[in-house]
C-alpha cells in the first residue's frame, strides 16, 4: 500500500511523534502533538521524547522507556501527563509502534512512532462520573449490618439481634442451623449460596458473597456477607463467622446507574481511533484492528468493499459527495455521520481525512480517522436530560432552594425561595452573602453553619427573614456541601421549608399557655397584661400594641399596658372621649365592634388625631373590643403598624384570642377583688354573728370560731381550736355525735337539734346547721349552731298550753256527750237494781231451791257493774289532765275505745258505722288519749253533719291504710259538706257552724297530730259529705 505518512500523520485527530531508536530523538511531530505540548514542531524535534512529559509521568514511565529501548512492544500507558510551556497539564494515553520498514516522513526515515491520545475530553467526562458517584455516595444510607457465626461442626448458627432485621427473619421463627438460614435466602440464590460454602470449606477459599433473601409478604433484600474460616489442630473446618450487610439500597442504585457508568466507562474503554484508507473508487484498501470494535467486522470482511456499505441508505448521498470534496484535496475535519455497523446497529463517527498521493503527486485515494462517539453522543444526551430534569425539579420545588459559595454568597435560587424573600428575580439577591437578609440574630448562627457545611459536615439551619416590608418569616432545613471530582467543597446546597405560620402557631400557644398560667398563679393584672402584649409583639412584629381600658366615670380609656411608645401617644390617648364616630379605637368601645383602619391618613374618623398620626407614623389601627363573661365591653385591643396594612384571617384570629385572654384575666382580678371583698364581707358576719359558728376539719377538729362560740361554751378562742367536737358535747350525747357527724360530713344530713356543753352551766340545749366549705385550701365543714334554750322552754310553755287547752275540749266534749253516757250508765243500773231486787224477793220467800237462779243472778249483777264501771273509766281517762305520754299502742284497740265513747250517740242518732282496719293488729307509738280525743272530735262532727239527713242515711266509715311507714286513718260522713266554706277554714281557730261550738276541736285536733310529726287535713267527697284524714309515722317496734 503506498501511503502518504507526513499527510496521515498531519491530519491525525491524535498526536504522532516519529522518533529515533533508541536514543528517542524526536524526529518530526504532527500539529496535533505540537498543540499537544504547547509548542511549535522545532521545539519538540531533536529533543528525547520522554523530555515532553511531566517529570512524574516521566518517572513513573520509566520501566516502559526501558522496554521500548530493548527494541520491546510495551502495550499503552494511561495516566501520563504532557509538560506544557504555560505549566498545563494534558492527560493523555501513550502508545507504541513499530513499522514493518522504515518510511519516508519529511526529510528522513521514520520506523518507530509514538502515539499520543488526548485524554482530556475523556478525563472531563470521568470527573463528571466520579462526580456523580461521589453525590450518589452522599446521598446513599448507612448500610445496616449485622454479624453472625456458623459452629459447623454441631451446625448452629448464632448471630446479632440487628441480623434479624437485615434478614427479616423474626427471632421467634429462626432454627439457628444452615437449613433455617438458607430457607431465608432466595430460592435462586440458595444452590449459589451452597457453592460458595462449599468452596470456602473445601478448599480455603475467601467467602465473600453477595445474595438475595425472600420474606413471607415478598420483600426481596440484596445482602453482602464476608466470612473468615477457622480451623482446628488437624486442619478441619470449625467456625465460620462474619458479616452480613443488606445493601438493597445499595444495590438497586448500582443496578439502576449500571447503564449509565457502564456507557462512561465504553466511552474511555473504546476512543481507540479506526485508521482507514480507501482507493478513488471508494474500496477499502486498510483499516486497522479498532474496526474489530467500531463495526463488529474483522478487517477482511471490509477490504475490498466500497465504503458505502457500511452508510444507512439516507447518508449515501451525502457522505458521497463529502468523500468526492476530500478526493478533489479538500480536507476533512470533525466530521460527524452515522454508520451502520455489522450488526446492522447505526453508530455515530467523527471523521478526519485527506487525500493520498502517489510518488507521482497523482490522487489515489483518501486515508483518515474515525473516532466512535455513539456512546458519547448517548452520555450527552443523558447529561442534557438529567441538567433538564435537576432545573425543573429546582425551579419547581416547593421548598426554598439555594445554591452558594463556599463564603455563603447566592449563586442559585428557585422561584420557591425568591418568593420568600420577597425578590422578583434571581439579580436581586444573586451575588450578595445569605446572611444580609436575615435578622441580626439568625446571622451569626447562619455563618457558622456556612463554615462547618464548608468544612464537609452536614448541618441543619433555621434562621429568620428581614424583609423590607418587617415581615419576619422563618425557614428551617439542611445544608449539604457538594464535592468535584477530587473531593473538593466547590458549592453548598441549603434546602430549607418556609415555617413561619409553624413558628408562628408554636409562639402564640406557648403565649397563651403562659398568660393562662399567670392568671392561674394569681399574677397580678398588670403583669398579665404585659405578657399578652409581648405575645402580641412575637406575633406582629414592629407592631406597636396597646391595652386600654374603660373608666366609665369619664368616659375615656386609660393606657393599662402597651409596646414602648412616646408619652405623648398615652396621653393622647387616653383624652378620646369614648362615643360612637370616635377615632377606631374609642368607636370600637362605644359600638362594641371591631374596627380595623388600614390607613390613618384617609379614614374620617382619625381627623382629630391626624396630626398625632403622620408625626409618629401610625398609618395603621386595629381595635378589638375587650368583652366580660356577660358581654359587656372593658376596654380595647389596639395594634398599630408604622405602615398601611390590612389584617389576615390569622391576624383576626390573633385579635379574638388576645381580647378574649384580657377578658379572662379582667374577670380574674374582678373576681379575685370580688371575692376579697367577700371574705372581709364574711369575717364581719363571722365576728358580729349571734349564732356560734365553728369551722371544723373533716374529721371533727375545731380550726376556727366566732366569739358567740366562745360565749356558748364558755370557753376563749385559744381553748376551743384544737379541740373535737366530742368534747364540746355532753356525754350522754357523744353515742349520737359519733353516729350522727359521718353524715353531717358527708351531706346526707344537714341540720339537727341536740346538746352542747357549757363550762359553767352544763348542757344547752342547740340547733345545728352545717354546710360544707374551704379552709386554709382544705375541705372543712362549717356549722352555725345557735342556743335554743328560751325556745325550749317557750317550746314547753305551748305544749303545756295546748296540753290544757285538749284538756279543756275534752271536758266540754265530755259535758256534750254526758247525756248519752249518762243513759249508758243507766242502763247496768237498772238492770242492778232489776237483778238484786229479784234476789232479795226469792231469798225473802225462803225458795233456796232456786239457788242456780241467785248464781245467774249475781253473775249478771257483776258483769253489768263491770259495764258501769267501764263506761266510767273511759269517761275518767278521757277527761283527766295529764302530761302527754307516748306508749305503744294497738291500733284496732284505740279505734274500737273511741267508738264506746261515742257509742250512746251513735245508737241514739241511729248512726250506720262501719270499720275497716287494715293491717288488724298494728302498733303505734303516741298519746292514745290524745289520738282518742282527735277520733272522738272527728266522730261528733261527722254525726252533726248528718243530724239532717235521713234515719236511713247516716253512714259514718272508719279505716287505717299503711304505706310506705305511714299510717293514714279516715273518717267519712255523709252529711252535708262544707257549706260554701273551704276545706281550711274549718281548722281556723273559734271558726265554727254550730251555735253552741267554740270552733277549737278541729284546731286542738290538727295540732295533736302534728305533735305527733302527722297531718290532719279535709276532703269534699265526690258525691256527698267530707272526708277526714290524718298521718301517724309507723316506728318498728319489734
Amino acid at each position: 500500500m503506498t501511503c502518504d505518512v507526513d499527510a496521515l500523520l498531519l491530519h491525525s485527530p491524535a498526536g504522532w511523534l516519529a522518533v529515533r531508536w533508541p536514543d528517542g530523538n524526536v524526529l518530526t511531530a504532527n500539529r496535533k502533538a505540537a498543540e499537544m505540548c504547547g509548542r511549535i514542531a522545532e521545539q519538540i524535534e531533536g529533543r528525547p521524547w520522554w523530555d515532553l512529559l511531566e517529570p512524574e509521568s516521566a518517572k513513573r514511565l520509566s520501566d516502559w522507556i526501558a522496554q521500548w529501548r530493548r527494541g520491546d512492544f510495551p502495550g499503552e500507558r494511561t495516566g501520563l501527563w504532557l509538560h506544557r510551556t504555560d505549566e498545563a497539564k494534558i492527560p493523555i494515553t501513550l502508545r507504541a509502534a513499530t513499522l514493518a520498514e522504515a518510511v519516508p516522513t519529511g526529510d528522513t526515515q521514520a520506523q518507530h512512532f509514538l502515539i499520543l491520545e488526548d485524554r482530556r475530553e475523556t478525563q472531563t467526562l470521568a470527573e463528571r462520573l466520579d462526580n456523580a458517584e461521589a453525590r450518589l455516595e452522599e446521598t446513599q444510607r448507612v448500610a445496616r449490618l449485622g454479624w453472625w457465626e456458623w459452629d459447623i461442626q454441631n451446625n448452629r448458627i448464632a448471630w446479632s439481634d440487628s441480623l434479624y432485621e437485615v434478614m427479616g427473619i423474626p427471632s421467634a421463627e429462626f432454627g439457628g442451623t444452615l437449613e433455617a438460614f438458607l430457607e431465608g435466602v432466595h430460592p435462586d440464590d440458595r444452590s449459589a449460596m451452597r457453592a460458595r460454602l462449599g468452596a470456602t470449606l473445601k478448599r480455603g477459599e475467601q467467602f465473600v458473597h453477595e445474595f438475595r433473601t425472600l420474606d413471607k409478604d415478598g420483600t426481596v433484600r440484596h445482602l453482602r456477607s464476608q466470612a473468615k474460616l477457622s480451623r482446628d489442630g488437624f486442619g478441619w473446618p470449625v467456625r465460620l463467622y462474619g458479616t452480613s450487610q443488606d445493601v438493597t439500597a445499595r444495590t438497586l442504585a448500582v443496578l439502576g446507574l449500571v447503564q449509565s457508568e457502564q456507557k462512561y466507562r465504553d466511552l474511555v474503554e473504546t476512543s481507540n481511533e479506526l485508521i482507514w484508507s480507501v482507493d478513488l473508487q471508494g474500496r477499502l484498501t486498510f483499516v486497522n484492528q479498532a474496526v474489530r470494535e467500531i463495526y463488529g467486522y474483522e478487517p477482511e470482511e471490509l477490504l475490498g468493499q466500497v465504503f458505502a456499505v457500511l452508510l444507512p441508505p439516507e447518508r449515501r448521498e451525502t457522505d458521497w459527495k463529502v468523500f468526492e470534496s476530500v478526493l478533489g484535496g479538500q480536507r476533512l475535519f470533525d466530521y460527524e455521520t452515522v454508520h451502520l455497523r455489522k450488526d446492522g446497529r447505526r453508530i455515530d463517527l467523527t471523521f478526519n481525512a485527506i487525500v493520498m498521493r502517489d510518488a507521482e503527486g497523482r490522487f489515489i485515494g483518501a486515508t483518515g480517522t474515525a473516532i466512535d462517539i455513539s456512546e458519547r453522543k448517548r452520555q450527552q444526551d443523558l447529561l442534557r436530560e438529567r441538567e433538564s430534569w435537576f432545573r425543573a425539579i429546582f425551579e419547581n420545588a416547593p421548598q426554598c432552594l439555594l445554591i452558594l459559595s463556599p463564603d455563603g454568597k447566592l449563586l442559585d435560587i428557585n422561584p420557591t425561595g425568591r418568593e420568600l424573600f420577597e425578590a422578583t428575580a434571581s439579580d436581586q439577591l444573586l451575588g450578595h452573602s445569605v446572611s444580609d437578609w436575615l435578622v441580626p440574630q439568625s446571622q451569626f448562627a447562619f455563618n457558622k453553619t456556612v463554615e462547618a457545611v464548608r468544612d464537609g459536615a452536614v448541618r441543619s439551619w433555621q434562621a429568620q427573614i428581614q424583609s423590607e416590608t418587617n415581615a419576619r418569616g422563618w425557614l428551617e432545613g439542611q445544608m449539604v456541601p457538594l464535592r468535584d471530582a477530587n473531593g473538593e467543597v466547590i458549592r453548598l446546597l441549603a434546602a430549607a421549608q418556609d415555617v413561619t405560620a409553624r413558628r408562628k402557631a408554636d409562639s402564640l400557644r406557648e403565649g397563651e399557655q403562659q398568660v393562662l398560667e399567670e392568671i392561674a398563679s394569681g399574677h397580678e393584672l398588670p403583669s398579665v397584661l404585659r405578657t399578652v402584649i409581648k405575645m402580641l409583639e412575637a406575633q406582629l412584629p414592629g407592631a406597636l400594641c396597646s391595652i386600654l381600658l374603660l373608666d366609665e366615670s369619664s368616659s375615656r380609656l386609660s393606657v393599662e399596658a402597651a409596646s414602648p411608645m412616646p408619652e405623648e401617644i398615652r396621653q393622647r390617648l387616653s383624652q378620646v372621649l369614648v362615643i360612637a364616630g370616635a377615632p377606631s379605637f374609642a368607636d370600637a368601645v362605644a359600638t362594641g365592634h371591631r374596627r380595623i383602619v388600614e390607613d390613618t391618613a384617609v379614614d374620617p374618623s382619625w381627623r382629630k388625631l391626624r396630626r398625632l398620626a403622620d408625626r409618629f407614623q401610625l398609618r395603621s389601627c386595629w381595635s378589638q373590643p375587650i368583652r366580660s363573661f356577660h358581654r359587656d365591653v372593658l376596654g380595647v385591643l389596639s395594634i398599630f403598624f408604622l405602615w398601611p396594612r390590612s389584617p389576615g384571617t390569622d391576624d383576626l384570629q390573633l385579635l379574638d384570642t388576645a381580647a378574649y385572654l384580657v377578658g379572662i384575666a379582667l374577670h380574674r382580678a374582678r373576681a379575685e377583688q370580688a371575692i376579697r371583698d367577700s371574705e372581709q364581707r364574711f369575717r364581719t358576719l363571722f365576728e358580729h354573728s349571734p349564732d356560734a359558728i365553728f369551722v371544723e376539719s373533716m374529721t371533727g377538729l375545731v380550726l376556727d370560731v366566732n366569739p358567740a362560740a366562745c360565749e356558748l361554751h364558755g370557753l376563749s378562742r385559744e381553748q376551743l381550736i384544737g379541740k373535737h367536737v366530742m368534747e364540746l358535747v355532753p356525754p350522754r350525747a357523744r353515742d349520737d355525735v359519733r353516729r350522727d357527724f359521718p353524715r353531717l360530713a358527708s351531706g346526707e344530713l344537714r341540720q339537727l337539734d341536740g346538746f352542747s356543753w357549757h363550762a359553767e352551766r352544763g348542757e344547752v340545749p342547740i340547733s345545728l346547721h352545717v354546710s360544707k366549705t374551704e379552709y386554709a385550701s382544705q375541705p372543712a365543714l362549717l356549722f352555725h349552731v345557735r342556743d335554743i334554750s328560751e325556745r325550749k322552754r317557750a317550746e314547753d310553755k305551748a305544749r303545756e298550753a295546748e296540753s290544757h287547752l285538749a284538756h279543756v275540749g275534752r271536758l266540754s266534749l265530755m259535758g256534750e256527750l254526758m247525756a248519752g253516757i249518762s243513759h249508758e250508765i243507766n242502763q247496768p243500773l237498772f238492770a242492778i237494781a232489776n237483778f238484786a231486787k229479784a234476789c232479795e224477793t226469792t231469798l225473802a220467800d225462803g225458795k233456796l231451791d232456786q239457788i242456780d237462779k241467785l248464781r245467774e243472778w249475781t253473775h249478771k249483777i257483776g258483769q253489768q257493774a263491770t259495764r258501769a264501771g267501764e263506761i266510767i273509766r273511759r269517761m275518767r281517762d278521757f277527761s283527766r289532765k295529764s302530761t302527754p305520754h307516748h306508749s305503744t299502742v294497738d291500733v284496732a284497740d284505740m279505734i274500737h275505745e273511741s267508738i264506746e265513747l261515742m257509742a250512746a250517740e251513735t245508737k241514739s242518732q241511729q248512726i250506720d258505722l262501719k270499720c275497716d282496719i287494715q293491717p288488724p293488729h298494728l302498733l303505734v307509738l303516741v298519746d292514745r288519749i290524745q289520738i282518742e280525743q282527735t277520733l272522738v272530735n272527728l266522730l261528733r262532727n261527722a254525726y252533726r253533719a248528718m243530724a239532717e239527713n235521713a234515719v236511713d242515711d247516716r253512714h259514718v266509715h272508719i279505716r287505717t291504710q299503711l304505706a310506705d311507714g305511714v299510717l293514714t286513718i279516715s273518717v267519712r260522713d255523709s252529711g252535708h259538706g262544707f257549706k260554701g266554706v273551704t276545706p281550711e277554714e274549718i281548722f281556723n281557730p273559734f271558726f265554727t257552724t254550730k251555735p253552741d261550738g267554740l270552733g277549737l276541736g278541729l284546731t286542738i285536733s290538727r295540732s295533736i297530730i302534728a305533735a305527733h310529726g302527722g297531718k290532719l287535713w279535709a276532703e269534699q267527697n265526690a258525691d256527698r259529705g267530707v272526708t277526714f284524714l290524718f298521718t301517724l309515722p309507723i316506728e318498728d317496734h319489734g
